[in-house]
């Protein structure tokens, strides 16, 4: 993950630097970007796991990915009122560089945090070895 993120943070700053160079280096630039997306995808449901658990992995993931949609119904319009009150889309973009860079600190955080422990789950004795009558 703190890969991933710096990755991102580069490739974001990248389309306002290098990409304003020219038409194809904006568009190589935005291309990567796009290709740091996919993070999420493949990390965040063992990352979940992880620290969740395995037992109810799948619904805190499902949590999880729901918060990242209603997160992108919100961004687009938060990202609109920035670019006009700003001008440009200068601010979205090092604004969103600078929050993958602080998601970079935050996953160098988390790799020095222990695990949550493991507790071995005893299944409950059958109703036969408790003594419990068959009627």
């Amino acid at each position: 993950m703190v890969i991933a993120f710096l990755l991102q943070s580069v490739c974001l700053s990248s389309v306002l630097t290098v990409g304003k160079m020219s038409g194809p280096l904006f568009i190589i630039s935005l291309a990567l970007v796009f290709f740091t997306w996919g993070e999420v995808y493949a990390i965040f449901p063992s990352v979940t796991a992880d620290f969740f658990g395995a037992k109810n992995a799948s619904s805190n993931y499902s949590f999880m990915y729901s918060t990242k949609g209603v997160a992108s119904i919100f961004a687009g319009g938060i990202a609109a009122l920035i670019f006009e009150r700003a001008g440009s889309w200068n601010a979205v973009f090092y604004g969103s560089a600078v929050l993958a860079l602080c998601s970079t600190f935050i996953a160098m955080a988390l790799r020095k945090m222990p695990l949550p422990a493991k507790h071995e789950e005893t299944e409950p004795a059958p109703a036969s070895r408790l003594g419990a009558r068959h009627i």
